[in-house]
């Protein structure tokens, strides 16, 4: 967040940031559409778990599961939850990544559409409609349909 020289959409940091931010900071257990588009990208495209046996541990059991492309999205969402549990952020902070999200991805959309780059409308909507969830998950009321 305290980059002052832009990194840049064309690399991949700022993307996988991006999104990666967002999953961190949705707060419900189950995901929205389009949060639960970007856990099946990072599932299918970043750290692939098809077609592999995984073995989860929780406080009173241990569990395997093999993956399928069905389930990609879901087994790694539930990875990324569990690593998340492990680092809690405090709520002023949360609120200011939410502030610096909504300026990156606001951004990024008026780029896209100003641009009228028509292949990649689908990014900025994706980006939008998970920020919307994101805020809903935090307790912000019709963060979707601003």
């Amino acid at each position: 967040m305290k980059q002052k020289n832009p990194l840049g959409w064309s690399g991949k940091f700022i993307d996988y940031g991006v999104k990666t931010m967002l999953l961190y900071l949705y707060a419900d257990n189950d995901l929205g559409k389009a949060c639960k588009s970007i856990a099946e990208y990072y599932s299918n495209y970043v750290c692939s778990f098809i077609g592999k046996n995984l073995i989860f541990m929780t406080e009173n059991s241990a569990f395997e599961t093999e993956t399928s492309t069905q389930k990609s999205g879901e087994v790694f969402w539930h990875v990324f939850t569990m690593w998340k549990s492990n680092y809690n952020m405090p709520e002023d902070e949360v609120n200011s990544h939410i502030k610096w999200l909504e300026s990156v991805i606001n951004k990024r959309a008026d780029a896209i559409v100003s641009g009228q780059h028509r292949k990649s409308y689908y990014k900025a909507a994706l980006l939008v409609a998970a920020l919307g969830e994101v805020k809903e998950s935090l307790g912000v009321q019709s963060a979707k349909r601003v």
